[in-house]
């Protein structure tokens, strides 16, 4: 539920903040970004994009944000701080929901 809301005040605030990121990016809400993992890395690839997962590492859930640097896909660690390379998407864990922001 927590994407929701993020996108939800993507989509409909007045806060000039939001307004201009409305102007610049879409965002699209994913229930289950298992299925459609390799639809999401080609995304990645192809757009200036951002992806903020969900996904079960263990017994317990993490959100990290995704993107693609022009030669790799790179995961931003919402807890640390951190940086690192990721092979594939489905290869962080059990994949949960998820925000897809796409440059206009």
């Amino acid at each position: 539920m927590g994407y929701e809301v993020i996108l939800d005040l993507h989509n409909n605030s007045n806060l000039p903040v939001f307004k201009d990121c409305r102007d610049r990016f879409t965002g699209r809400f994913i229930l289950d970004s298992a299925t459609v993992h390799g639809h999401l890395a080609v995304e990645l690839k192809s757009s200036s994009a951002l992806l903020n997962l969900t996904y079960e590492p263990g017994g317990d859930y993490h959100s990290v944000t995704i993107f693609h640097n022009g030669t790799e896909l790179r995961e931003r660690n919402t807890n640390s701080n951190t940086l690192r390379n990721v092979a594939s998407l489905d290869s962080l864990g059990a994949l949960r929901d998820a925000i897809l922001f796409t440059e206009k």
